[in-house]
């Protein structure tokens, strides 16, 4: 099964879920190539959303294990995407379809350039305001990227001047969502190898977290496995 832990017990041995927030995944994926199901269910879910992204100018503020899925989706879809991130990574673009790639901590995007701009850090708020910049007139935003702060400081009077659209990044619909994460990934499973770097036993958790909150170049989707651990 793959899908969502209620409660956030994702770690837990045993929960209890709703039916509709799992699936059933055969073998023609591995457990450790299933765990991309999920997340690539919630990005195409958003992207589902915005609409028809064929030629736009397309940013994804954050090249981290989401901001890779939403690029593959979007350049697979026909848009011109560029990825900026505080980690160079020029080595994967061509596997994500990036075309231009950017690295700085200051989040130096062109103002007024793009027709959409997907914030996939989240857990901050400065990253929300660069897509406000970036973003084009008539241009959307796609706040994907999880709050941890209730109240952002927001440049409001820049995003109506511009006719701005924003869209929140929650994933509803959720079987369905991860049925066409399914299908999706069965179609471009090249992206795997690039995109899986670390697989932790569930025994070392504390140990991907402590990777995850540190990227670098060389790192991208961790996973945890319980492939060897004793039951």
């Amino acid at each position: 099964m793959v899908g969502w832990a209620s409660g956030h017990r994702g770690l837990a041995e045993w929960f209890v879920v709703d039916a509709d927030q799992v699936i059933a995944v055969d073998a023609d994926l591995s457990d450790v190539e299933a765990t991309v199901i999920q997340p690539l269910a919630t990005v195409l879910y958003a992207l589902g959303r915005v609409g028809d992204v064929r030629d736009a100018r397309v940013a994804v503020i954050g090249l981290g294990s989401i901001g890779l899925l939403f690029a593959h989706v979007l350049a697979a879809r026909g848009a011109h995407v560029t990825g900026v991130d505080r980690v160079d990574r020029r080595d994967v673009a061509d596997a994500f379809g990036v075309r231009e790639v950017l690295w700085d901590d200051a989040v130096a995007l062109p103002p007024d350039r793009f027709d959409l701009v997907v914030e996939a850090v989240g857990h901050q708020t400065r990253t929300l305001t660069a897509a406000v910049e970036a973003v084009a007139v008539e241009g959307t935003v796609l706040a994907f990227g999880v709050p941890d702060d209730a109240h952002y400081p927001f440049p409001f009077t820049r995003f109506f001047r511009k006719n701005a659209t924003l869209i929140g990044g929650v994933a509803m619909e959720r079987h369905p969502s991860l049925e066409a994460a399914r299908t999706y990934l069965l179609g471009a499973r090249a992206l795997l190898p690039a995109y899986i770097t670390d697989v932790v036993p569930v025994t070392r958790a504390q140990d991907a977290f402590e990777y995850a909150i540190a990227p670098t170049a060389h790192r991208r989707k961790i996973v945890l496995s319980v492939a060897d651990v004793d039951p």
